[in-house]
C-alpha cells in the first residue's frame, strides 16, 4: 500500500498536542504545580488561624485564589507549552518532516520517504501505532513518530491502511 500526502505544521502540531497530554513528566509537572500554590495558601491560612489574625475576607480571597488557580492554570500551562512547540516548528528547529511525504507498507516493512530521505522500518521496529481523531501515530521510538494525518489520506486508503496495521 502507498501513501502520498503532505505534511504541514498543524499535523506536527497533532503530535505535539498528543504527545504533551500523554507524557508522564509533563502530568506530573502539571499536577505538582497545579496544587503546590494551594497547598502554600492552605499553609498560609493554617498559621493566621493559629495566631488569631484571620480575618474571614482574607481567607474567602485565599481560598478563590486557590480554585480559580486550580481551574485556570492547568490550561495555561498546556496553551504555553504548545505555542512553544508552535514557535519551534515555525522557526524550522523541529519540522524536519513537513513538506511531501510518502509512505509504502507491506507485509515485513514500512518505507517512509520525505524529501531527500529515506528511512526503512521493520513492522517489529514499529513499538507502538497510536490512533486518534485526527492522526495516526507510527512509533519507533518514544519521541519518533511517522505521522499520517487522516484528512489527508482518501478514506478507502485510510481503512485499508488501518486493516494493514490491524487498528
Amino acid at each position: 500500500m502507498l501513501l502520498k500526502f503532505d505534511l504541514d505544521a498543524d499535523d506536527w502540531m497533532e503530535f505535539h498536542k498528543y504527545h504533551l497530554l500523554n507524557n508522564k513528566q509533563f502530568k506530573k509537572t502539571k499536577a505538582m504545580i497545579t496544587y503546590v500554590v494551594p497547598v502554600v495558601f492552605g499553609v498560609f491560612l493554617y498559621y493566621k488561624y493559629q495566631d488569631g489574625t484571620l480575618m474571614i475576607e482574607n481567607a474567602i480571597m485565599v481560598v478563590l485564589m486557590s480554585a480559580l488557580w486550580v481551574v485556570f492554570y492547568p490550561k495555561r500551562l498546556e496553551s504555553k507549552a504548545l505555542s512553544r512547540a508552535r514557535a519551534s516548528v515555525a522557526s524550522g528547529e523541529n519540522g524536519g518532516g513537513l513538506g511531501e511525504n510518502e509512505i509504502e507498507i507491506d507485509q515485513d516493512q514500512i518505507i517512509h520517504k520525505q524529501a531527500g530521505k529515506e528511512t526503512k522500518y521493520n513492522r517489529e521496529s514499529i513499538k507502538n501505532i497510536t490512533e486518534t481523531d485526527t492522526s495516526i501515530f507510527l512509533f519507533s521510538s518514544p519521541l519518533i513518530p511517522i505521522i499520517i494525518p487522516k484528512k489527508k489520506v482518501d478514506s478507502m486508503d485510510l481503512i485499508q491502511l488501518k486493516k494493514v496495521l490491524e487498528l
